[in-house]
Formats: C-alpha cells, sequence, structure tokens
C-alpha cells in the first residue's frame, strides 16, 4: 500500500443515487468525524454546496469513528454519504479486516483533498524487534 495516496473521498450509498430537481428538497445524513475537526467544516461546505442547487435540502452532519465506521454507517443505513479515505474504500471494497465482507456497492463523488495528515505510531516492540527509529528504516527494513 506504499503508493496509495491519502485522499478523502464523499461516498454514497446506492439509496441516495436519486437525482432531484432544483425546487425538491432532500434530508441528507453525512457521515464524518469527531464533531469539531476538519471533517465537520467539510459537512459545512457540503451542506453550503447542496443548498446552492437545492436550496431546500440539508446536509445533517453525523460524527462517528472516521472512514472505517462510516462505511459501516453507510452499510447499516445511518447515512446516505460519508467522508473515508481512499485507502479505507480500497479496504472496504475489498473486504479486508476491520470488515468481514466486500462492500462493493460504494461509489465515489468528490474528492475534497489530497493533503490528509498522517500520523505513523508504531509500537515499542516493533521499534525493538526491527531495530528502527525512522519513516526511512521502516520503509527499507
Amino acid at each position: 500500500m506504499k503508493n496509495i495516496r491519502y485522499l478523502v473521498f464523499i461516498l454514497l450509498g446506492l439509496s441516495a443515487c436519486s437525482q432531484l430537481e432544483p425546487e425538491q428538497s432532500r434530508n441528507i445524513t453525512l457521515c464524518g468525524a469527531s464533531p469539531s475537526g476538519l471533517w465537520s467544516l467539510l459537512g459545512t461546505g457540503i451542506d453550503a454546496a447542496i443548498k446552492s442547487s437545492y436550496p431546500n435540502s440539508t446536509i445533517t452532519y453525523q460524527t462517528s469513528g472516521g472512514g472505517f465506521a462510516n462505511v459501516r454507517g453507510l452499510a447499516e443505513g445511518r447515512c446516505e454519504i460519508a467522508l473515508v479515505h481512499d485507502a479505507e474504500a480500497k479496504i472496504a471494497n475489498n473486504g479486508q479486516a476491520p470488515f468481514t465482507q466486500s462492500h462493493t456497492n460504494l461509489r465515489t463523488i468528490a474528492v475534497l483533498y489530497n493533503w490528509a495528515p498522517m500520523q505513523l505510531v508504531v509500537s515499542k516492540s516493533f521499534v525493538e524487534e526491527y531495530q528502527v527509529s525512522s519513516l526511512e528504516e521502516i520503509i527499507q527494513k
């Protein structure tokens, strides 16, 4: 997975795919992450973008544990659209852990940013076992 870029996608469940006329309204639940983080700001922007074309519509931001939890939220019908990193979407599609089945009915409708910060955390036992002290050494070993 070393070549996977960490993009944030909005994924949508198939139930949210209907076409709306501008005068129609739709109340859509968006699975995000923390209530005060970057993704909540994205939720506000998504709400504004939807309202510019469909003034009577509303995006309701639902907090969650992030991308993996958002795939589950889509599958269980708790939300109609969700924020998910591309690596998480690929894992969900393939049915890899933490998922027990493939989630192949997800669709990307927008890429919101491609500069997702990432913090690498390793355990002390990993560092001791592989004798690493930098990201470069982890990549090499």
